[in-house]
């Protein structure tokens, strides 16, 4: 079973940091970073030059890399439903959308100061469809701990029971 988890929260909210960890600690696991893709790509920062076909290009990697039998994740802010819906689609097997909160302090602390006004416009709270909808806090270091071993848990489960948590 191959999974498909997007990634959305406010930069800085430790989304990287989880996905980075968590495609350490799995084997058939592999992570496809939008801002890594822009930086790679053009050298530049969202919005890049050509936003569209970055999209394209994380869609169409993460289809290829389900059929390989890896599980992906997709690191990206994904603020609003219409993007979310998009990358969830291309799921082969299973969908989980994890939404990574942390407090405007916490963000501030990570730098992420002059990023706040501009994402509280594009923010939308989530109203999609997926086998498992996951809202995670992500304030101190043990909460990344905390997320990276729940997935760990969801990813590697021999577990086949489709399971839904809509109450964020």
């Amino acid at each position: 079973m191959v999974w498909l988890i997007v990634l959305s929260g406010y930069p800085k909210s430790g989304k990287t940091t989880i996905s980075k960890k968590l495609t350490k600690s799995i084997e058939k696991c592999a992570r496809i970073g939008s801002d890594n893709l822009r930086d790679m790509l053009f050298g530049e920062v969202y919005p890049c030059r050509d936003e569209l076909l970055i999209w394209e290009l994380i869609k169409e990697l993460s289809i290829k890399l389900q059929k390989k039998g890896y599980s992906v994740i997709i690191d990206s802010t994904a603020p609003g439903n219409d993007l979310r819906r998009k990358l969830l689609e291309v799921a082969i097997d299973r969908k989980l959308l994890l939404v990574v909160r942390a407090s405007e302090e916490a963000i501030r602390a990570r730098g992420g100061s002059e990023l706040l006004t501009t994402w509280k416009r594009f923010w939308e709270e989530p109203e999609v469809e997926a086998d498992i909808i996951l809202d995670e806090r992500c304030e101190e270091p043990e909460d990344i701990e905390r997320i990276v071993d729940k997935l760990k848990m969801i990813i590697t489960s021999e577990n086949s029971i489709k399971t839904s948590n809509d109450n964020l």
